[in-house]
């Protein structure tokens, strides 16, 4: 991709070389989409055009600061700035490249190779900065990835503190008494001082169905279901669960829910 370039030079013979050279030499890097011969033309041309590119001559309109003027008036300056002077003062030098980050600080009459060389140096810049930006659009996804991640965890309060467990490491929850059993799927079994009632308000109602007065299950780590004694419920690592009448409707009808949705 070209660089936007903008050129900003109060002396007309000084502009016409710069951009022949840019013309006759940069031309498959460079794109030259304005030119400004004062201060005001400058500010005005840099806002609406957003360059990636600037050539920019530190004394404009008989001001020893005019770029300067320029640059303060541009709060977001997302290009790459390239000083041209006549000057050699090194106070400007010094300004220039602390101040403004200038990538480059180019002396006049402007040498071919040296204004090639600038562009070469500003076409590596931006690429650097695109792959920057490349990488903070991807730690930004992961980020948001980590925040799905979180979000798919429950608080379970425990004697002394709080443990954080993945919804889909629960396979059931089963209530004895004042605590609450929570059955995981790495065979560890978690004692929370909650009640039953408040896990089920908790929950996602489509992952989690209670199927009886002391029973919750993940519809997920279902295996199977059998009538014999009463109807009972056959889950992961080997955890039961009896299926209440109360419950058995609105149960089958979420288990078919997630059925469907996994032939889908």
């Amino acid at each position: 991709m070209k660089l936007k370039t903008i050129i900003v030079e109060d002396e007309k013979l000084s502009m016409e070389a710069l951009s022949m050279i840019l013309q006759n030499y940069c031309d498959d890097d460079v794109e030259v989409i304005g030119k400004a011969a004062n201060v005001d033309e400058a500010i005005r041309l840099i806002k609406q055009s957003h360059p990636t590119l600037l050539f920019l001559d530190i004394k404009l309109d008989a001001a020893d600061n005019g770029a300067f003027e320029i640059l303060n008036a541009i709060p977001n300056q997302n290009f790459t700035i390239i000083f041209t002077t006549g000057e050699k003062k090194s106070d400007k030098i010094l300004k220039a490249v602390n101040d403004y980050g200038a990538l480059k600080y180019l002396l006049k009459p402007l040498g071919i190779d040296d204004v090639i060389n600038a562009v070469f140096a500003a076409k590596a810049n931006q690429n650097m900065s695109e792959e920057n930006n490349t990488l903070k659009d991807m730690n930004k996804t992961l980020a948001a990835l980590q925040y799905k991640k979180l979000e798919h965890k429950i608080e379970i309060p425990i004697r002394g503190g709080t443990e954080y467990v993945s919804w889909d490491n629960i396979v059931m929850f089963r209530s004895d008494a004042n605590i609450c059993h929570v059955f995981l799927s790495d065979k560890r079994t978690i004692e929370s001082t909650k009640s039953l009632k408040y896990f089920e308000f908790n929950l996602p109602g489509n992952e989690f169905q209670r199927v009886s007065r002391q029973h919750i299950v993940n519809l997920y780590h279902v295996g199977s279901i059998l009538n014999s004694d009463g109807t009972t419920i056959y889950l992961s690592e080997k955890c039961t669960a009896p299926l209440s009448p109360k419950y058995s409707k609105e149960f089958y009808a979420a288990l078919r829910r997630i059925l469907g949705s996994g032939n889908n």
